[in-house]
């Protein structure tokens, strides 16, 4: 079967950046897929979750401080930014260290603040890479001289994303600085250049535009969000101009302290078909303009203009990538990026793998906190793009397929 695609109502799915149940599958994660199929099997006829505890995280998002110097308004980490909290160098290394030896694949330095105003993070990025771990960037670029000075330890797998989120400097300065009191830092042009002077440091690099779809009518803590729908097709000329090698087309989305995360939060359900009608409209023109860079979209993004938003809020009892995907931050461990700082979703404090006590602990805490969690309610209105990866597993333990008969995929890279 297909792993984790959502299909449409006009054939098959457009292309998104990470199809996650064919990545459990390629050469260097299969082993420990079969493994944990074989632990949740084991769980589930026996009660055991001995097996469960000795999964080993494929990936992480590791969040390295809270300092940032943009003011994004859809930003879901806005509560935290600029609080304080980062991880010494020192930590970083140690925990990089527990988790290679488990068995991590890759690491995508991301979220809670901007991971390259970290005093450490040319350090961080060389340890990274040293320990053979396909390493992935996400940063609003205004700092592109750090990573131009450590772009030579990126391969063909790895890449940098920029959080653009607009065609235009007025668009832009408006969703990046729009804050009261808070001094543009960047114009577009700066950061379009800076992305350029990225690729021409390692050509090798995915250079990625990341923009944000903000509907019209969206409100976040107080603020009156732009929307950005129409600048899509810029985008992708800005895209094309400046060396990026796809441009990422994500939802909105608005964090509610009970729900989650939330797409379309506020729009009249009349308004939605217009909406995702002029969206779809306007990523079609920005396909013919294109040129080489790919156009991607979120499986959120997918089911939204599809209409399937409830396909991906049917969710398993257990979220089973919390198993092998979490979020390490200066505050806490948790197991989803939708719960960043929640309590429900922690696993352990901020050092839980800075040695292999701690990691143990912080393992045996995941089994307990994933099998109680109860996805299906907790997470009932978050349209979750890890949906499709979960109902995957789900099918694979369900079925009577031996866990050695489990075929290697072809896919790239292990970011999950």
């Amino acid at each position: 079967m297909q792993s984790d695609e959502l299909k449409t109502s006009v054939g098959g799915p457009p292309p998104t950046i990470h199809q996650f149940g064919d990545k459990l599958r390629q050469p260097r994660t299969i082993a420990a897929f079969r493994a944990f199929v074989a632990g949740l099997r084991h769980y589930r006829a026996t009660g055991s979750v001995e097996k469960l505890v000795a999964t080993p995280l494929l990936s992480i998002n590791l969040d390295l401080t809270t300092a940032c110097d943009h003011a994004c308004g859809h930003c879901v980490d806005d509560e935290v930014i600029n609080t304080g909290p980062k991880y010494s160098g020192e930590s970083v290394l140690s925990t990089i260290d527990t988790l290679a030896d488990r068995g991590l694949c890759s690491v995508i330095l991301i979220g809670g603040g901007e991971p390259t105003l970290h005093p450490a993070f040319g350090e961080i990025v060389r340890h990274i890479k040293a320990r053979g771990l396909e390493l992935g960037l996400v940063t609003h670029g205004g700092h592109a001289h750090k990573i131009v000075a450590v772009a030579d330890q990126f391969q063909p797998t790895d890449w940098v994303r920029f959080s653009i989120d607009a065609a235009t400097n007025e668009t832009y300065q408006d969703i990046h600085f729009g804050q009261a009191g808070k001094k543009p830092r960047n114009t577009l042009a700066e950061i379009l250049a800076n992305g350029l002077s990225i690729k021409e440091a390692n050509p090798a690099i995915q250079l990625g535009y990341s923009y944000v779809v903000v509907p019209p009518g969206q409100e976040y803590h107080g603020r009156k969000l732009r929307d950005n729908i129409d600048e899509i097709p810029g985008a992708a000329v800005n895209a094309r101009e400046h060396g990026f090698t796809y441009l990422s087309l994500k939802p909105c989305l608005i964090k509610r302290e009970v729900k989650g995360e939330t797409l379309m939060d506020g729009v009249p359900s009349e308004e939605v078909a217009a909406v995702n009608a002029r969206i779809s409209a306007r990523i079609a023109e920005a396909q013919e303009v294109a040129g080489d860079v790919r156009i991607v979209q979120s499986q959120n993004l997918i089911a939204m203009l599809s209409g399937r938003l409830d396909v991906l809020r049917e969710q398993p009892q257990i979220c089973y990538a919390g198993f092998l995907r979490q979020v390490v931050s200066p505050f806490s461990i948790v197991h989803c990026p939708a719960w960043r700082g929640d309590a429900r979703a922690q696993v352990g404090t901020k050092l839980g793998y800075a040695d292999p006590q701690a990691a143990d602990r912080t393992a045996e805490a995941t089994v307990q906190n994933l099998l109680s969690f109860n996805a299906t309610e907790t997470c009932a209105d978050i349209a979750c793009f890890y949906n499709s990866m979960n109902r995957y597993i789900d099918h694979v333990i369900e079925s009577n397929m031996p866990v050695e008969q489990i075929e290697p995929s072809a896919a790239r890279d292990t970011f999950l």
